[in-house]
């Protein structure tokens, strides 16, 4: 085994707790099985999280994991009709937006769960008469609440992607202002969008995948890109990050500090300070970092796994991390097949949670169904 993985395993916690030391000694041991010499032993990076979240969860009282998932208690479910791709509050805490990934934003009453109003991202035409809208995987509330930022994927009528897009809605009339942030043959993801404090600014995080030294080989890149709201400006390139798979992007309530989740080997969370651009400081988590939300005292971040990367073992809950300590736990939230979306209300009571629920047909990528969302109270 590579000593990077057997460093990295020596670092794993849990609130503090070290790794027991068994799993230690398993994960950076080569002569466990039998049978296999330490030169040839392998282990892939999937099994080293299996097996150190399993020894961390058996070093845990059941007093301690009561207390972890007693934070939240459940105030009320909705059925949602599509996978949830992405959450926001509004400022004022009064209104929830969500996404399907499906051309369709909802906006709801936070405090009943009620519909307010759709914003269909269909219906633009490309030349040939083509009918193309945006699949949002993220959202985002201006600090007046006036208008609500979605960005994602545009497709064809015939669901190929042809670029990115941010849609800025105008929330009292209804008009929508478009910003495309990519038009390439490449393959560009839109992971995240943000807005500046002063509102005038909104930031956008893209992946990309592009071609490395050897046949074959891509290499994930990663860019932050800032536009001016008023006139829809490419103003400039906050930062590029080579060989870096970015998953998601989340502003301090400060305004001074990016949390930047993404993976490599494991999920990771860093952080960069907004004005000078420099890097802070790094640490580790468990599973994805996905939809990182801050809670409004900037103390915690709470993430899940993204849904275009999660495999089988996904994760049915939440990440909940100290900005400072670094990864505390998980906490179950009952949604199936796992996670997609998180979002913390602005008075930092409220927790909500979106899951991608099940498709249609199996294997045909259709619109899901028994996907949720549920409105969690912060105890």
């Amino acid at each position: 085994m590579s000593a990077s993985l057997c460093h990295h395993s020596v670092q794993w916690n849990s609130g503090g707790k070290s790794l027991p030391g068994v799993a230690r000694a398993f994960l950076c041991s080569g002569t466990i099985v039998p049978g296999f010499e330490k030169r040839t032993f392998m282990i892939s990076a999937a099994m080293l999280l299996l097996i150190a979240m399993t020894a961390i969860r058996a070093s845990q009282s059941p007093r301690e994991r009561g207390q972890l998932n007693s934070i939240l208690a459940l105030e009320y479910e909705i059925p949602h009709g599509g996978r949830v791709t992405a959450l926001a509050f509004s400022p004022d805490g009064r209104q929830l937006a969500t996404s399907t990934g499906g051309q369709l934003i909802r906006i709801w009453d936070s405090s009943t769960g009620r519909e307010l109003k759709k914003l269909n991202e269909a219906g633009e035409q490309l030349p040939g008469d083509l009918s193309i809208g945006l699949n949002a995987y993220a959202l985002a509330y201006s600090p007046d609440g006036r208008i609500l930022a979605a960005a994602g994927d545009v497709v064809s009528s015939d669901n190929i992607r042809v670029g990115t897009e941010i849609d800025l809605w105008d929330l009292s009339s209804g008009v929508k202002k478009t910003i495309p942030t990519s038009k390439t043959p490449k393959a560009k993801f839109s992971q995240a969008v943000i807005f500046a404090q002063n509102g005038k600014s909104v930031f956008v995080a893209l992946m990309s995948y592009e071609p490395g030294d050897s046949p074959g080989q891509h290499v994930p890149m990663a860019e932050i890109r800032e536009w001016d709201v008023p006139t829809g400006a490419f103003k400039r390139t906050w930062k590029k990050l080579d060989d870096f798979r970015l998953q998601s992007v989340a502003l301090s309530p400060d305004g001074k500090t990016l949390a930047i989740g993404y993976f490599d080997r494991m999920a990771m969370i860093g952080f960069w300070d907004l004005e000078t651009g420099g890097r802070l400081r790094d640490f580790q988590t468990f599973f994805g970092t996905h939809s990182l939300s801050y809670s409004p005292d900037g103390t915690k971040l709470v993430s899940c796994q993204d849904p275009r990367m999660a495999g089988g073992n996904a994760l049915r809950g939440i990440v909940i991390c100290d900005v400072k300590l670094g990864y505390l736990g998980t906490i179950s939230t009952g949604q199936s097949p796992f996670v997609s979306a998180t979002a913390f209300s602005p008075d930092g009571m409220h927790l909500a949670t979106g899951d991608m629920g099940y498709p249609s047909a199996p294997g045909t990528g259709a619109v899901n169904k028994g996907s949720t969302v549920k409105m969690w109270r912060v105890q």
